[in-house]
């Protein structure tokens, strides 16, 4: 986070070092009591800004005034996209300092760290449908060995057999077709 706080102003940084709940209360204290100042009165910070009579004027006025007391800038739609102060809070909060996610620890086929495995490049596998062609030569016959062929730089390419896909009537109905290999019959 250091580099990122740059932009922060003295006590911007103060209130992003404290711990979340912490920031959080500080701002919400902030916006409420601009919310005060602003609307002449109080108001429940879970409940919509809409619910308890703001309009789109006097949340512009509002926007403007939470900006200037917080030195956050606010979306124009801050009131669609932040309904509450509550909403608006967390929004400044995480605009302050963004929260951390912690990323999990990738593991290697063989179950180990990442660490120096070489896996810098990796894909994410959403999902995978296949027939495993378990008695070719090179073949694999489980998703574990299918991941294993292909990390190891392998493939598992047969030509399909024609009982299973004639490619002769399946691309003559498509308009194309194929110029025979006498050696390949």
């Amino acid at each position: 986070q250091g580099s990122d706080m740059k932009h922060l102003t003295e006590e911007q940084r103060d209130i992003a070092a404290l711990p979340r709940a912490e920031r959080f209360a500080s701002i919400q204290a902030t916006v409420m009591n601009t919310v005060d100042r602003v609307l002449g009165h109080t108001i429940d910070p879970d409940k919509p800004l809409i619910d308890a009579g703001v309009d789109s004027l006097s949340m512009a006025e509002l926007g403007q005034a939470i900006e200037t007391d917080v030195g956050v800038t606010l979306p124009a739609t801050v009131a669609f996209d932040y309904p509450t102060v509550a909403a608006i809070a967390g929004y400044v909060s995480d605009t302050i300092a963004p929260p951390v996610v912690e990323q999990p620890k990738l593991q290697s086929l063989s179950g180990g760290s990442d660490s120096g495995s070489g896996l810098e490049n990796l894909a994410a596998l959403v999902g995978m449908g296949l027939r495993f062609a378990g008695n070719e030569p090179g073949g694999s016959d489980s998703a574990g060995k299918f991941w294993r062929l292909i990390f190891s730089g392998g493939d598992a390419i047969t030509v399909v057999p024609t009982d299973r896909w004639d490619i002769d009537t399946n691309t003559s109905a498509m308009g194309l077709h194929r110029r025979r290999d006498p050696e390949a019959e």
